[in-house]
């Protein structure tokens, strides 16, 4: 029976021990919410908020390729915003109550130009012609020295048909071949080296110039028979000076090409002026 005593005592004392531990709980979790309780504080705030505007490109093809035309001013908008914040200690709780447009946002509309210039116009003024010739690779062939001296003297007798009167620009011919090798220099090619026989060349193409301006010369033939081993050729009238020729040159894509071709290493520039006071010129680059 004493027995019996001892575990009932023992399980009173385990529930009285429960109970205590979860009163304590209880207990601690009230007081925690009441100090939380005591410690929040609510407000309200108002502000206004920017709301950039939009960039809107449209393609034109009434208007030159890579040229930009803003047709509409974009203008930023504003709105009021109002947010109801809650400080429970050292956290804040932000809620957003509601956003009033007090001035919409104006998208700005741009035109992009994508009108393509023609491949070949002539113009009277200070202007390069655009005509270009395809970028071409051309590999030195192996000629014996006949067929080379056949060449030579193919050359000397077309020079000889060629009878325009006029005057070789000798020092801007070569300040714009200067100016050539600059400008590969600037993109991390060597240099091309006068040639004697390739400047011979580019004055007699200057020349055929004032009879036909193209890169078929007037005897029919292809521009490249003028001399042996070349690998390009750009042609230009109207330019007076060194700085804007090249300038031309390098302004139009397929002219650009040939001035950096990698395969040429040497070449020439002829300037010449005919009687009527127009300036034709020619470059052409070798190996």
């Amino acid at each position: 029976m004493k027995k019996w005593y001892g575990y009932i005592l023992v399980i009173f004392l385990v529930v009285c021990s429960v109970g205590f531990v979860i009163i304590k709980k209880k207990n601690d979790e009230l007081i925690y919410h009441q100090a939380l309780k005591k410690n929040r504080e609510t407000y309200f705030e108002s502000y206004e908020k920017v709301i950039e505007h939009q960039s809107i490109i449209k393609d034109n093809k009434t208007i030159d390729l890579g040229k930009k035309v803003v047709v509409k001013e974009g203008k930023d908008g504003r709105c009021q915003v109002q947010n109801v914040k809650v400080r429970r200690g050292d956290v804040v709780y932000v809620n957003q109550l509601n956003q009033t447009m007090l001035e919409p946002s104006v998208d700005e509309i741009v035109h992009v130009g994508s009108k393509k210039k023609p491949i070949e116009t002539k113009k009277t003024s200070d202007q390069v012609t655009v005509k270009e010739i395809p970028f071409q690779v051309r590999k030195p062939q192996q000629s014996n020295q006949t067929q080379t001296k056949s060449k030579k003297s193919n050359s000397s007798n077309e020079r000889s048909n060629t009878t325009t009167k006029g005057l070789v620009l000798d020092s801007s011919s070569k300040e714009s071949f200067r100016k050539i090798n600059q400008f590969r220099n600037d993109h991390g090619m060597k240099s091309l080296v006068w040639d004697n026989r390739i400047y011979q060349a580019t004055t007699l193409r200057a020349q055929e110039l004032t009879v036909k301006f193209d890169h078929v010369r007037p005897s029919g033939k292809q521009w490249d028979s003028v001399t042996y081993d070349l690998a390009a050729e750009n042609l230009a009238y109207g330019y007076a000076q060194p700085q804007s020729l090249v300038q031309g040159w390098i302004d139009s894509s397929g002219h650009r090409q040939n001035l950096l071709n990698p395969h040429a290493n040497k070449g020439a520039v002829a300037m010449f002026k005919d009687e009527k006071g127009v300036v034709y010129s020619a470059f052409l680059a070798g190996w």
